[in-house]
């Protein structure tokens, strides 16, 4: 099984990675992430671990060729560099709608998980999108 795992470098990515590494020869890896340097060296010196240096909205559909899993994990962190909290709120939204605009376009059944822990931003965060507590509706009730 071919895993794609967003968020390399962060701790849910990471720790999701590890295990998933460590659990089985099985699975292939390929692990997004934009900060090399934060990601453990367990994870990128492991055989089955393909690494992708690069942002969420510079994939491509190529990437997502032979993947059978996307766990998308990556967001910003709770002391995060955004100023406002919206734009802490499309910072999650938008690359996974760009994930799943991606995902939609292959006309591949691919499972997709979104893990995040946006919620840490509370109540006051509007929602132009969806978190982790909504149900996932896209154009139409066939996505």
């Amino acid at each position: 099984m071919k895993i794609l795992i967003t968020g390399v470098s962060g701790f849910i990515g990471s720790s999701i990675t590890d295990y998933i590494l460590n659990f089985s020869n099985n699975y292939l890896v390929c692990g997004v992430f934009r900060n090399k340097n934060r990601v453990s060296s367990n994870i990128i010196s492991h055989p089955n671990f393909f690494p992708i240096h690069s942002s969420i909205e510079d994939l491509s559909s190529d990437t997502f060729k032979g993947i059978d899993l996307v766990i998308h994990c990556a967001g910003p962190a709770a002391s995060s560099k955004f100023k406002s909290k919206i734009e802490i709120v499309k910072s999650l939204v938008n690359p996974t709608i760009h994930l799943l605009n991606i995902l939609k376009s292959s006309k591949k059944n691919i499972f997709f998980y979104y893990l995040s822990s946006g919620a840490v931003y509370g109540e006051e965060c509007p929602k132009n999108g969806f978190s982790e507590t909504d149900s996932l509706r896209l154009d139409n009730s066939s996505d």
